[in-house]
């Protein structure tokens, strides 16, 4: 069995939603940083901002459900010589492409 499959990382800026303890809605809110060392006792423990931008100290590791938001991914496209391209990362020259469209 891989105990770590499913696992994710937190960072500064990450969009998040999670359930408290014996909560039955999903609270949303924005990773600040940890509020631990890697190694010490809050090595779980996350500074996070909610949706209302109250400051709150959470251990990931208790919640009933914690989930790491994707932002949408905007595909960009262009038409050139009957073939579109799409992208994911964009470059400079394809979004002065597209602006010039």
């Amino acid at each position: 069995e891989d105990k770590k499959k499913g696992r994710f990382v937190l960072k500064g800026g990450d969009s998040i939603r999670y359930k408290k303890s014996g909560e039955k809605s999903w609270n949303s809110g924005t990773v600040l940083g940890p509020a631990g060392t890697a190694k010490g006792v809050n090595k779980n423990r996350y500074n996070i901002q909610d949706s209302d931008g109250k400051d709150l100290s959470v251990f990931a590791d208790r919640l009933d459900e914690l989930e790491k938001l994707v932002p949408d991914e905007t595909l960009l496209s262009t038409q050139q010589d009957n073939q579109i391209l799409f992208t994911e990362f964009p470059d400079k020259e394809l979004l002065t492409k597209i602006q010039e469209a």
